[in-house]
């Protein structure tokens, strides 16, 4: 808009010959031309619009004498340099076209105001969040009042005394800081929402209430106008200026209480449409909610009855998502929340729903997957994608989906999603990292699981836990090297229950934590009484990527050797290989601050997970376990034992103990003794055994089968 002015004034000039002109409004010149940067001289002005016209000494060009053409609200002071004065000719001619001047302006200012509105019209009819109108208002007024400086301030709706400032631009750091969540009655501007009134101070560094980050930045000019929604006043629009010469003239001023007026209608749209959002959106990830996925599902299946077809259900679960959260922090857990939301997406068409259901649950509708292949495409698409690593920070973090699928026809909606959930619940049983399709016997299962879990609650708080352990031998001498912990369930109804049953179920509902302390616990304890008889017996504990993940997991290893004065080189901590690989820096710090107590580390099924080469020389090991099917391939027809006998050579190289596991026959033993493996463990020797049997078995005279 000044720039219009400051062409209108120039082009008045030439009209009728001037050398310079200037626009004054509210006792100040606004706009200007022919100074050529020198101080515009304001008073000599002001007398020529009180005299309407004379003769005024200007600094640098000397003696001038000027006419004035009058505005709506304003002023225009054009001048001669020298001693030539206007004539009539040029006094109509001025009087003329400065009504046509006005005439222009306010057209201009009519587009400037409706395309500003516009703008903000457009994001409401959009949807735009609450926020992008916020900012679309602020950028508006700045377009609008060639203003530098725009905030918008709202009440709190929780303490309506206070006020918050959700959308700034052109303010310095510790101005918005200060503008950030303040009293309503702070600020010199704030009579304008207190009193439901526009507020304007020309002279902001003396205004009482001045900020004092303000009047630093060099603020000379504020105007601030009220913001309503249904009658009430909820906050106001501030334009500021650091521009000394700069003033909101009248015409200013309408216009911007016009475009507060817009904005807080504006505004009262928004804040309806973002409440109806907030409750059908998830707030993290922006999908569906519950809410709004049953409304959708219930529709889809209502229409999928009136043409006799079916609607899918896809149900998502990450798995370990807990493991992530609690390695990464809830900020790291919800940031990868958001980038599996962005590749869920990128696997769906425009029609298909998905929505977050909570935690690290989702649910995708797919109206057009109307069987159970379609469907599977689909989950096959998701799963592929999320498998891909994920970029948190500096950190790579891999993460899997168990899927379930329901196809529907007649059910009700809830009926459908509970389908697809315990299909999820299969998928999560089978291994993970896959997707199952539902079948009616499943239900069964999962209610048994459920039963299962509650009961497995139980079992740990109370005695029905125990532990059996399988000696490992020195293959040549047959001699006990140690053994291995290993936990089973007396459950009350169902018997002795081995960990597949329900390992996999205390890793999914958390109860592995709890499970993994008993066991380390116990372990140890057993571990000590038999240190007497048979002094350096070593027991070995698997160690969960639960436990490990858990920041005090050295502490606690630490509390059990001294609560039961165990030696600390008679404890094996057991880990998978595929742990390893999750998180590697902080599980390398970890290994190393649990090597420092002096236990001992043993890699389980070593070479059956991700390749590990690469880093099995940084981790802080000193056992390698070669894996049952690698030792079964010594047995069987043709077998060439290549696998064992590769890590055999590798073990020897890094100077690291290897145990084989699974050793059945005397003839896997025989080829392990050749291969060079000094350690085995296995139903040849021993079955894994409660506490008394091990007693009897380890007083023995012989241990040959």
């Amino acid at each position: 808009m000044r720039a219009a002015r400051t062409a209108a004034i120039r082009q008045l000039g030439e009209n009728v010959g001037a050398d310079f002109g200037a626009m004054i409004a509210r006792g100040a010149p606004i706009d200007w031309y022919g100074f050529d940067g020198r101080p515009v001289p304001g008073d000599a002005l002001l007398r020529a619009v009180e005299l309407g016209g004379c003769e005024i000494e200007v600094p640098g060009l000397g003696r001038c004498h000027t006419i004035v053409g009058q505005l709506d609200h304003a002023h225009i002071v054009l001048g001669h340099i020298g001693g030539a004065e206007f004539d009539d000719v040029e006094r109509n001619l001025l009087e003329g076209l400065t009504r046509l001047v006005e005439i222009i302006l306010r057209l201009e200012r009519r587009r400037i105001l409706l395309e500003q509105l516009t703008s903000i019209q457009d994001a409401i009819s959009r949807r735009a969040p609450l926020q992008e109108v916020f900012d679309t208002i602020v950028h508006a007024a700045s377009r609008l009042l060639d203003a530098e400086m725009v905030a918008v301030r709202v009440r709190d709706s929780d303490d309506p005394a206070r006020m918050s400032t959700p959308a700034v631009i052109g303010h310095p750091p510790d101005l918005v800081e200060a503008l950030r969540y303040g009293s309503t009655r702070a600020g010199a501007t704030s009579d304008a929402p207190e009193r439901g009134r526009l507020v304007v101070l020309d002279d902001y560094q003396n205004a009482p209430g001045a900020r004092p980050e303000a009047v630093a930045y060099g603020v000379t000019t504020s105007m601030a106008a009220p913001l309503h929604e249904h009658g009430s006043v909820i906050g106001s629009l501030v334009v500021s200026s650091r521009d000394p010469d700069r003033h909101f003239t009248a015409v200013d001023q309408d216009m911007f209480v016009a475009f507060c007026e817009h904005a807080s209608l504006a505004l009262a749209a928004a804040r309806t449409g973002d409440t109806m959002r907030q409750a059908l959106t998830d707030p993290l990830t922006g999908l569906a909610n519950r809410a709004l996925f049953m409304d959708r599902l219930d529709h889809a299946l209502a229409r999928a009855a009136r043409k006799g077809s079916a609607v899918s259900v896809v149900f998502l679960d990450l798995d370990r998502f807990k493991l992530v959260n609690d390695t990464l922090g809830h900020a790291g857990g919800d940031a990868l929340l958001v980038a599996v939301t962005d590749r869920i997406r990128a696997c769906l068409r425009r029609a298909e729903t998905a929505a977050r259901l909570g935690g690290d649950e989702f649910a995708i509708l797919l109206e057009e997957a109307r069987d159970e292949v379609a469907a599977a495409h689909v989950a096959q698409r998701i799963a592929a994608s999320l498998r891909e690593p994920f970029m948190l920070g500096d950190r790579e973090v891999f993460v899997t989906s168990s899927i379930g699928i329901a196809l529907g026809t007649v059910e009700d909606a809830e009926t459908l999603l509970r389908n697809a959930d315990v299909a999820m619940y299969r998928a999560k049983a089978r291994g993970k990292d896959r997707y199952e399709i539902f079948e009616p016997a499943m239900h069964a299962e999962v209610m048994d699981r459920l039963a299962l879990e509650s009961e497995l609650r139980h079992a740990i708080a109370g005695d029905e836990l125990e532990l059996h352990f399988q000696p490992a031998f020195k293959l040549e001498s047959r001699e006990p090297l140690g053994v291995e912990a290993l936990v089973r369930w007396r459950h009350p109804q169902r018997g002795l229950l081995l960990p597949g049953v329900f390992i996999p179920l205390a890793e999914e509902s958390g109860l592995i934590l709890p499970l993994g302390r008993w066991v380390l616990n116990e372990a140890c304890r057993q571990a000590a009484a038999w240190q007497e008889e048979h002094p350096g017996l070593q027991v070995a504990v698997n160690l969960s990527a639960w436990q490990l993940e858990q920041p005090d997991i050295v502490d606690e290893v630490a509390a059990v050797l001294e609560r039961w004065q165990l030696p600390p080189r008679t404890l094996v901590l057991e880990l998978t290989e595929t742990l390893l690989m999750h998180d590697t820096e902080t599980t390398i710090a970890k290994l190393r601050a649990l090597k420092e107590l002096d236990v001992r580390i043993a890699i389980d099924d070593f070479g059956t997970g991700y390749s590990s080469l690469q880093y099995l020389q940084r981790f802080p090991i000193d056992v390698l376990k070669i894996p049952k099917p690698f030792v079964d391939d010594l047995a069987e027809d043709g077998g060439s034992g290549v696998l064992a006998s590769i890590i055999l050579d590798l073990c020897r190289r890094m100077d690291l103990g290897t145990i084989a596991e699974g050793i059945e026959c005397e003839e896997q033993a025989q080829r392990l003794r050749e291969l060079g493996c000094p350690w085995g463990q296995g139903f040849l020797f021993a079955r894994p055994m409660p506490v008394e049997g091990l007693r009897k078995f380890l007083a023995a005279p012989s241990f040959t089968p």
